[in-house]
C-alpha cells in the first residue's frame, strides 16, 4: 500500500524550520491533527499559536498539554463554534481586526463520519462546519495574511473525498442538505 502512496521523508520535529515571529490561526487544534499542528508550531518557535475551537474545556487541557512542546505562553484559545455562521462571522472579524500579521492559518477543525443533522443556519452540519465556516475564516483573514510575506493557507482534507458522487454540483441548499448518508455526507466535504 505504501508504494501506491508514496513515502513521506518529511519530519515535522526535523525538517520545520525556526518559525520565531511567525503567527499562526489552527481550527480544532484542541484534539487530532488540529493539536499536533500547534504542538509542532510551538516546538519551533512560533510567535502564537491560536486555536479556535467550540468547547473550552478541550481547549484548556490542550493549553496544558502544549506546555511539553515550547513556550505555552504563545499558545492562545478563541472560542468558535464553526456550527454557527453569525458566530464564525463575529469570530473571524476579531481576529481580522488585528494588525499582527497572520504568517499561516490552518483550516483543520471537522466533523467526521455521522448522522446527518442542521445546524441553526439550517445547513447540513459536516458542510458547515468542514467546509463553508472554514472558507467564511479564510475570506476574513485574507487581508492579515497578505500582509505576511510567504504566508500560507492549508486547507486540511482527505484522500475520502474520492467517495463523493460524481453528480455533486454544490448548486444549492437543497442539495447541500440531502441527506446521503454518513460517509457521503463526509465525502462531499472533503470533495468542496
Amino acid at each position: 500500500m505504501s508504494s501506491l502512496l508514496g513515502s513521506n521523508k518529511f519530519n515535522p520535529d526535523t525538517d520545520i524550520p525556526d518559525l520565531y515571529g511567525k503567527n499562526y490561526i489552527v481550527t480544532g487544534g484542541s484534539a487530532g491533527v488540529g493539536f499536533g499542528i500547534a504542538a509542532h508550531l510551538l516546538q519551533h518557535h512560533a510567535g502564537s499559536a491560536t486555536i479556535l475551537s467550540n468547547k473550552e474545556e478541550h481547549a484548556q487541557s490542550a493549553l496544558e498539554a502544549l506546555k511539553d512542546y515550547g513556550d505555552a505562553s504563545k499558545a492562545h484559545w478563541v472560542k468558535c463554534d464553526l456550527e454557527d455562521l453569525k458566530f464564525t462571522e463575529k469570530v473571524a472579524n476579531e481576529l481580522a481586526s488585528s494588525s499582527e500579521k497572520l504568517d499561516g492559518l490552518v483550516l483543520n477543525a471537522g466533523l467526521g463520519v455521522g448522522v446527518y443533522n442542521e445546524t441553526k443556519d439550517k445547513l447540513d452540519s459536516h458542510f458547515q462546519v468542514n467546509h463553508l465556516s472554514q472558507f467564511l475564516l479564510l475570506l476574513k483573514l485574507v487581508p492579515r495574511l497578505q500582509n505576511a510575506p510567504g504566508s500560507r493557507v492549508i486547507f486540511e482534507s482527505s484522500e475520502l473525498h474520492r467517495g463523493a458522487d460524481a453528480d455533486v454540483q454544490f448548486e444549492n441548499e437543497a442539495e447541500i442538505n440531502r441527506d446521503i448518508g454518513p460517509t457521503k455526507l463526509y465525502n462531499r466535504t472533503k470533495l468542496a
